[in-house]
């Protein structure tokens, strides 16, 4: 495989010297490349990598960035960068992509990276709506071929000194023949940890489980926010955000079930619905989408589960963030946040009976982090579901068979301990984790937490399956 890098310059304009770097990655095995601009390219800035290989095997990449402040381990917040395939995004005459939970007040702020996938350039429209659908502002950038821009604090970018609250921004082309993609980070004031959105189009163009945007045959009826939680961690408090966002003309009308363990009432089982209405350019407001599980829902005992939506999904946008306070004692040290994506039900994602095994490299147990597995039923039937651990190297640390029942959300807190794989304390780093259904008529989709126990930051990752289409382009 190759890597390429391609810096942006300072004008805004990509930066001829692209680099190579060639890699020969073992089958069954893991490479991590960490430090990837520095360690491999002797390089520092910002730009685009893509990956191309001529193997007939399948190749996986996932990005993630991470940062500290001062070098103080206890600031440190990171999250994983979308990657998605080449050519992909929003084109001439394609319609838009939708990106929520746009904000700029108090709390927090948005910056937008838009980029381009297909080696044209292109001229992208973005639109900032407030809750209501109201117009914030507008503003064209233009992407040369393989260009990528950063947008700091959009909101001020495209309506100078407006502030918004539970927005949500839209991206169009005008111009040109190039594919546009647009991530959003999302960060919080007090910490500066930021979650990644990345755009989203209507089940037609849905990002897949490689974030190419694929066709699907016909609008599903339900889609799924696999993992919330309002609860005490081991060393925090977690509360879940909901954006959701109707970018079309006609108001969307949804109902949303929480299905949670209550973990103060003898870990039962219980469901709680409630009938929301979006308007038209509209999105859920900030009165809801905060803390959902309260504001929403009102379930205030601590819980754990998953969000279904039913009803007009094919007209809306939505992502989820579950986020930790830095300090439970002291709110004024914000939160460190992890973003994660619904999932529809005919995704590649979501496991059944002779699926192909999903997975995720990068599991750690050590002083500085912890992880945990979750696996959710989805279809209410039962299943057995086989979990691997499996070195960089390709070779099988342990591996174990659970029962999953209907509607189950099960949970391994230590993915490496008694109740998982059983390898004991460690440490254990860049293990990969793999998760296949083995038998029954329940599907599930499956999630790897890792928590760092210093700084509180969660990343959350969902298990995917191995391989994508065409070369592959991150940012």
């Amino acid at each position: 495989a190759d890597l390429f890098y391609t810096p942006q310059g300072k004008d805004g304009n990509t930066d001829a010297s692209v680099q190579k770097c060639a890699l020969t990655i073992p089958a069954g095995s893991t490479l991590r490349l960490s430090d990837l601009l520095s360690s491999y390219f002797s390089a520092s800035g910002t730009g685009q990598i893509e990956l191309r290989s001529a193997s007939t095997g399948a190749l996986s990449l996932r990005t993630t960035v991470e940062s500290t402040t001062g070098g103080d381990p206890t600031t440190k917040y990171g999250t994983e960068i979308p990657t998605v395939s080449y050519g992909s995004g929003v084109g001439l005459g394609g319609g838009i992509l939708a990106v929520p939970g746009i904000d700029d007040d108090a709390v927090r702020r948005a910056n937008l990276i838009l980029a381009e996938t297909r080696g044209a350039s292109a001229t992208a429209v973005v639109t900032v709506y407030d809750s209501n659908g109201g117009v914030v502002g507008t503003k064209p950038y233009f992407l040369p071929a393989y260009g990528k821009v950063q947008v700091d604090r959009v909101v001020n970018d495209v309506s100078p000194g407006a502030t918004l609250s539970g927005g949500w921004l839209s991206v169009s082309v005008s111009s040109g023949s190039g594919r546009v993609i647009p991530v959003a980070t999302v960060i919080d004031n007090r910490s500066n940890s930021f979650s990644a959105v990345l755009g989203q189009g209507p089940p037609a163009q849905l990002a897949g489980s490689a974030g190419g945007i694929q066709a699907l045959a016909a609008a599903p009826l339900k889609f799924i926010v696999p993992a919330a939680v309002r609860a005490r961690g081991a060393f925090t408090q977690f509360v879940t955000d909901l954006k959701v966002v109707n970018p079309t003309g006609a108001p969307a009308n949804l109902t949303l079930t929480y299905n949670y363990i209550d973990l103060e009432d003898g870990n039962l089982v219980k469901s709680v619905q409630r009938p929301v209405t979006i308007p038209a350019r509209g999105s859920l407001s900030a009165a809801f989408s905060n803390d959902v599980i309260s504001s929403l829902f009102n379930v205030t005992n601590q819980s754990k589960g998953s969000i279904t939506f039913e009803g007009s999904v094919g007209q809306v946008a939505a992502a989820a963030a579950i986020s930790a306070q830095v300090d439970p004692a002291d709110p004024s040290k914000g939160v460190k946040t992890a973003q994660i994506n619904r999932s529809f039900l005919d995704s590649p994602d979501i496991l059944a009976s002779g699926s192909p095994e999903v997975r995720f490299a990068g599991c750690e147990k050590s002083i500085q982090k912890r992880t945990s597995l979750i696996v959710l039923e989805v279809d209410g039937g039962s299943c057995a579901v086989k979990v691997k651990g499996i070195t960089t190297t390709g070779e099988l640390l342990a591996e174990r068979s659970f029962n999953i029942t209907p509607g189950q959300y099960f949970q391994i807190v230590d993915l490496f301990g008694a109740d998982g794989l059983n390898l004991g304390d460690g440490p254990f780093q860049n293990v990969e984790v793999s998760v296949q259904v083995v038998s029954g008529s329940g599907r599930v989709i499956a999630l790897s937490t890792v928590n760092d126990n210093i700084s509180q930051n969660p990343e959350i990752f969902v298990l995917q399956v191995p391989g994508s289409t065409g070369p592959t382009i991150g940012f």
